[in-house]
């Protein structure tokens, strides 16, 4: 069995929103805190399979497509628990802003992966079709 290996970005990046996922997500109601307590553990899954499906180490472009499906998940999720709007765009922004600290240090061919943004226009095709009245935001 093979195991998956980090690069310095992707381990970066997955520690920054752990710490912001845990500290943010206080700020929320109960039971949509327990709703999203795996959202750290999805992040690093995900990322996983999209580099394991590349025979590659995790990078942080992996990070920064899994984020966007991890993201789009716990909008529904906030959105169904009928969390108000400002709690959900002021803990989108906190998470956004982990990952991105760590995207501006990482040049630019690190980042670069056709195969992961081509996965990641699809799942946006895909979400915006099948949840009507949802708007897919991501932050590359």
């Amino acid at each position: 069995m093979a195991t998956v290996g980090y690069s310095q970005a992707a381990e970066e990046k997955i520690f920054a929103f752990r710490l912001a996922d845990e500290e943010k997500r206080e700020a929320l109601p109960r039971l949509a805190r327990y709703f999203l307590v795996r959202d750290s553990a999805h992040v690093s899954h995900i990322a996983g399979t999209l580099a394991a499906s590349e025979m590659s180490s995790v990078k942080g472009a992996h990070v920064d497509a899994t984020w966007s499906l991890v993201r789009r998940a716990g909008l529904d999720t906030l959105e169904l628990l009928q969390v108000p709007a400002s709690t959900v765009h002021a803990l989108m922004a906190d998470l956004d802003a982990a990952i991105s600290s760590i995207t501006k240090k990482v040049t630019p061919q690190a980042r670069t992966s056709s195969r992961i943004f081509s996965v990641c226009a699809r799942t946006a095709i895909f979400a915006s079709t099948t949840a009507p009245g949802s708007s897919m935001t991501t932050s590359w």
